[in-house]
Parts: structure tokens; sequence; C-alpha cells
């Protein structure tokens, strides 16, 4: 009569408290492994849940032209010859220089934005003006500030009609000048979320010929950005652009987001497969551990079987010896798992927040164009990464204690009884 399953796990359980210290060891590699696994999987899941909420914001028919080389300079003539392509609803060009502003009291860093304020709701369709309105396409020293420009600590430090003095650095003859201008605040929009690389809630707009006077680019632009008539086209009327100016390069906020899940997902299997090295390396020794146990236990074995132990008893007895390595392994790997992930987030939310702000202090003709997620990225856990890793732990814990277990059960009893 085979032996019940529940007696089995209680005898299994029993022999690696008898072996404790092993046990422990053991089982510690499994959790490494585990934990490897939960916080990669955590932490990437967040970072591609972030930066496809951010990019929601844009409009799905946008495309962002910019030059590959010095060579081809965005001019209005260039805005004009890309908005008579077919397809294309409307056109809308750019210039973008990083700043800093003290508002409250508080320096930022901003960055600043020159464009026409009227087509402002075709790039980001759910951008609204809280406060006063957009700024004229013909004034000097109007702005609008983003939610999170005006607010320090949670609060609005600025209103309507006072003005900010922004800080920055205008190229003239190959140098780099410190500049600075005083701004009034025209209005302040509400709180947009960040919009991919156009974080439009860090921003201060001004208009276009405002920002080329303060930047120094004459009637030039850094980049347009292209409106299609609907995002069925928008695919073929980037291809239009780059072949009509093959210096420039037309990126779509769709092909953009894919690439960087591409990218998430690439880093998700590579950090999959490295944190797996951990969990086969834990096999081989939970195969060390019961092979070398069932070798110490030979004459235990053979007295099982005389009581009736037959050989599948013995075998699944070891068998869920590995088992349990395994499920206590995954289990705790997945609770600790979930604190490197988060203390994984916050270590690459200090090391962007200081390579920014480096970047900035080193940097002579300041033009980023923000950043697609923000410095603090927390991890997103759902039931499946939890779920998965601790069956992918027991299975491997379980393999790796099939041959100890078919070594045990072809023991011969009588052999067995008559060891030392």
């Amino acid at each position: 009569m085979a032996i019940p399953y529940t007696e089995l796990t209680k005898l299994a359980f029993s022999a690696l408290k008898e072996r404790k210290v092993r046990s422990i060891l053991t089982t510690m590699m499994v959790i490494i492994g585990v934990t490897l696994i939960t916080a990669l999987n955590g932490f990437l899941a967040g970072t591609e849940v972030r930066v496809t909420e951010q990019f929601s914001t844009l409009g799905a028919n946008v495309i962002w032209v910019y030059s590959t080389s010095s060579a081809m300079v965005l001019t209005p003539s260039v805005a004009n010859n890309i908005k008579a392509i077919n397809g294309v609803q409307d056109v809308a060009p750019v210039v973008m220089q990083s700043a800093t502003v003290t508002i409250g009291g508080t320096e930022k860093s901003v960055v600043v934005l020159g464009i026409d304020q009227s087509k402002l709701n075709l790039i980001f369709p759910t951008v609204e003006v809280e406060e006063g309105a957009y700024v004229p396409y013909t004034s000097s020293y109007g702005a609008l500030l983003g939610s999170s420009v005006a607010q320090v600590e949670g609060r609005k430090a600025v209103s309507v009609g006072q003005t900010v003095t922004i800080k920055y650095f205008k190229l003239e003859g190959g140098r780099s000048i410190p500049q600075q201008k005083t701004l009034r605040v025209e209005g302040i929009l509400a709180p947009a979320g960040a919009g991919g690389f156009f974080s439009i809630d860090t921003m201060i707009l001004v208009s276009t010929p405002a920002a080329q006077s303060m930047f120094g680019k004459g009637n030039s632009y850094d980049s347009i950005l292209v409106v299609a008539e609907s995002e069925g086209v928008v695919s073929d009327v980037a291809k239009k652009i780059k072949e009509a100016y093959p210096q420039v390069e037309a990126l779509t906020w769709k092909g953009l987001l894919n690439a960087i899940k591409t990218i998430v997902g690439t880093l998700q299997a590579m950090g999959n497969a490295i944190a797996s090295v951990s969990l086969m390396v834990a096999a081989v020794g939970i195969l060390a551990s019961l092979y070398t146990s069932v070798v110490e236990r030979t004459r235990e074995i053979g007295l099982l079987k005389a009581l009736g132990f037959t050989s599948r008893d013995v075998a699944m007895q070891f068998l869920f010896e590995a088992i349990l390595i395994g499920a206590i392994g995954g289990i705790i790997g997945n609770v600790l798992g979930v604190g490197l992930a988060y203390l994984l987030a916050y270590i690459v939310a200090q090391y962007r927040k200081t390579s920014l702000g480096a970047w900035q202090e080193a940097s002579t003709e300041m033009s980023t164009y923000g950043s697609p997620i923000s410095p603090y990225t927390p991890p997103i856990f759902t039931p499946w990464i939890f779920v998965s890793t601790w069956m992918f732990a027991v299975i491997v814990s379980a393999l790796a204690g099939v041959y100890p277990a078919i070594r045990a059960a072809k023991l011969d009893p009588v052999e067995a009884l008559r060891r030392e």
C-alpha cells in the first residue's frame, strides 16, 4: 500500500530539519536566484508601464522630425514643404533648451520650449490651461508654466502676472555665454503627466520667435513636430519626410515606444537568463546535497523498505525534499525580490539625478529634450511574476532531485541494512 503524500511530505520535512545547515545553504542558493528574477521582472515591468503611460499623453499621430546632420538646417521653408506633404494636417516647429529657474526660493532645472501654442493641443491632446491663457505667438516675454514648474513642495509658488527669471546659455561665436531673462507668467498648465521626450509638466513654454532670439537660433528650429491627419497614415507620412529630406530623422511616438519596449524586453530576457544561472547552480547544489543524503541514509532507506515502503515511496520522499527546498526558497526569494526591486529603483533614481545634474553643469550648449521617464520609477508586480518564478524554482529543484530519488529507490533493502 502506497504511503500518503501528506506523510511523505512530513518525512521529507523532518529529513531536511535533521540536516539543518546543509538544507539552509542549499535553500539559500534557490533564494538568490528567485530574488534576482523577481526583482528584475518587477523593476523592468514598472519601467515599461511608466514609459507607456508617459507616451500616452502625446497624440498618436505626431511625428518628431529633427536633423541628423549639421548641413541640414530646419527652417521655415522646410516646415512649409513638410506641411505640404499629403497626409500632413499641420506642423509645429519648436526650439528647446535646458535652463534653470528659481521659484519660491527653489532653483529648478527646466526645459524652455518655444512653440506656437495655438497648436499645443494637436501635440498634447489632453493639455489644459489651469490658470491664465496661452502665450500669443508674437509675445517676447510671455511664459506658460508647466504644473510642476509652478509648484514647490506640492504647492503653487507663482501666479499669473508675476515674473520669473530663467538662466541659460547662448551660443555666440562658438562660445556659450551665460544669459538670463525675465519672463511674465501668462498661464499655468494643469498636470498632464510626462510626455515621452517632451515632459510638458517640467517645461516653460514661450513663443517660437522668443525662443529663437533667446538661444541665438536665428531663423532655424531644433525640431519640427508633424501632425498627421490620422494615426493610420503616420508611417506613410514619416517615410515621405525621409524621402524628401534624407538628412533628417522622422520618429513616430508609436515607433519610439515600440523600440523602448523592445529594449526593455531584451534587458528582461538577458536579466532572467543571468538570474536563471543562479537557479541552475542551486539545482547542482540540490543534486549534490540529496545524493550525499542518499549515501548517508542507506540503512534508513533499507529500514523503510523493510517496514513496507515501496521503491516509489522512497523515491517520492527524496523528490519531496527537493521540491520543499524549491518551494521554500521560491517563497522567500519572491519576498526578498520585492525589496530588492524597490532598492534597485531607488539606486537607479539617484544615479539619474546625479547624472542629469552633472550633465547640466558640464554642458555648454544645453539643449536636452527632457527624459522619457521620471527619475524614480517604482517597480510593478503582477501575480504572474510571483507564480511563474515560484513554479520555475520548484520545477528546477524537482528535476535536480530526480537522480538522487531514483538512486535511493534502487537500493536493495537487504544490502542497505547490512551497511553501517
